[in-house]
């Protein structure tokens, strides 16, 4: 897999898949995941939207992966997949209620597969004219490349980091 991570956490990540992993509670919990879909919160609205006025904010947080992912949940401290920020961000495109669309992330980055799906959505709502903008405590690799394409992008703090939206490849290594 292909990740746009921020190195430590991805470091963290792959130590603890080779270390402690129990690839058959992993893979369990991610068939658990993949079965249930993506939850809906309580009020009807997709997961990681919220509504306030006409403000939709779409939560941006922790490892950012296609599907959910146990060891990103586990060690990356918390796991949004791109379809929720689509399925949301298509709730907030099309709600008639809702004028603006603010990205709120805190994340260190993910994985490449998904993200490009998801940066056609957020360009396609762009150009719908519906105004966007990210709010950002960490908007690393793969969320920058989030916010980014959302447009204008404001720190949270002085504390606030931002990274690269790196570069994702594929290569094989020779034992020899």
């Amino acid at each position: 897999m292909l990740w746009l991570l921020e190195p430590d956490t991805l470091r963290r990540m792959v130590h603890a898949q080779e270390h402690f992993g129990d690839a058959a509670a992993m893979l369990r919990w991610e068939a658990e995941q993949a079965a249930a879909g993506e939850p809906e919160q309580r009020d009807g609205l997709p997961q990681g939207l919220q509504v306030a006025g006409n403000t939709a904010t779409i939560a941006v947080e922790g490892v950012l992966t296609k599907r959910p992912d146990f060891w990103a949940k586990f060690f990356g401290g918390s796991n949004t997949t791109y379809s929720s920020i689509r399925n949301a961000l298509a709730y907030a495109a099309s709600s008639a209620d809702i004028g603006e669309i603010v990205f709120s992330i805190d994340s260190p980055g993910g994985s490449a597969d998904g993200l490009i799906e998801l940066l056609d959505a957020i360009a396609q709502t762009r150009q719908g004219g519906k105004p966007m903008r990210t709010l950002a405590d960490q908007a690393q690799s793969a969320a920058y490349g989030i916010a980014a394409a959302v447009g204008n992008i404001e720190a949270r703090g002085r504390g606030a980091t931002f990274g690269s939206i790196g570069t994702a490849v594929s290569y094989w290594v020779s034992p020899n």
